[in-house]
């Protein structure tokens, strides 16, 4: 446990608000002592400590007053925990289900779905949220998922992750299938067409080649489960060429809808339907 004397803490934690290990009773005892075990081998655990700075949770310290990287809760009303989140670590998480049970991703704390003793599962993102605080890359500012694109990394998480809830997208994924564009593809043409709005995260789209399309020999529609065309590829997108290129050739283009947000920034609010798309591997 962390020491009143340690020049970092100065005067900014009071002995009334430092809890001693010893001092904690049952789960919560077996919790922080196996907190400990996990953070030992790669941090200084004696510059950690434990605070009681409101009457809701403790607060987890490492190495200056600031730096509270855990909060955690244990009481009548069940238990809870929380991780201080850095750019560089929400870029690996946000998508994780570690932390399903955080809603809102903008929040610096973001609450974990696990049991108490499957601390050890949060291991990796401790261990970088203590040291976070004093420097290193997961520092630098990156681009949040409610950009309007997604890096190509964070697209194959987030897929896998609407993959444990989508029927139609884990029967897609049962065939090896490649990402064929780097970043996510908004839909065009989503507003003139009613069936999109029965989409939802994870609804999988079919793309087809419309050669006979008025406007554009090049166009790539895409239609829904049932058959209903919701929307377009984008004319100028950097992917439609590898997508023409796939479905002409009789390979089996599908785009996975990732984020189904809506765009607030103009008068109307309209829809700005988020793409990731995918082509089955061919036969080796």
């Amino acid at each position: 446990m962390c020491s009143l004397d340690k020049s970092y803490m100065g005067n900014r934690i009071y002995p009334k608000q430092l809890i001693k290990l010893d001092e904690l009773q049952g789960n919560e005892n077996a919790f922080c002592t196996k907190l400990f075990e996990t953070l030992k081998n790669d941090v200084d655990v004696s510059d950690i400590a434990i605070e009681q700075r409101c009457a809701d949770y403790r607060t987890v310290v490492y190495g200056d007053w600031n730096n509270d990287f855990l909060r955690y809760h244990f009481g009548d009303d069940g238990f809870w925990i929380s991780v201080r989140m850095y750019p560089g670590i929400i870029a690996d998480y946000e998508f994780s289900p570690l932390f399903r049970a955080q809603a809102n991703k903008r929040q610096l704390h973001w609450r974990a779905s696990i049991e108490p003793n499957e601390i050890g599962k949060l291991h990796d993102a401790l261990v970088r949220s203590c040291k976070a605080f004093f420097g290193g890359p997961d520092c630098k500012k990156q681009k949040s998922s409610t950009d309007a694109e997604l890096p190509k990394r964070r697209m194959t998480m987030r897929i896998k992750e609407l993959a444990e809830t989508s029927s139609d997208l884990t029967e897609v994924l049962k065939d090896r299938y490649t990402l064929l564009s780097q970043r996510d593809v908004i839909l065009a043409g989503s507003n003139y067409h009613p069936a999109s709005e029965k989409l939802r995260d994870g609804s999988v789209l079919t793309c087809v080649h419309e050669k006979d399309n008025p406007y554009d020999a090049d166009a790539v529609a895409l239609f829904d489960m049932n058959q209903e065309i919701v929307g377009y590829l984008p004319k100028n997108n950097k992917s439609k060429n590898a997508v023409l290129k796939a479905v002409d050739s009789g390979m089996p283009v599908k785009a996975v809808v990732i984020n189904n947000g809506t765009d607030g920034g103009t008068r109307r609010k309209r829809k700005r339907i988020h793409l990731a798309l995918v082509c089955r591997e061919p036969n080796k």
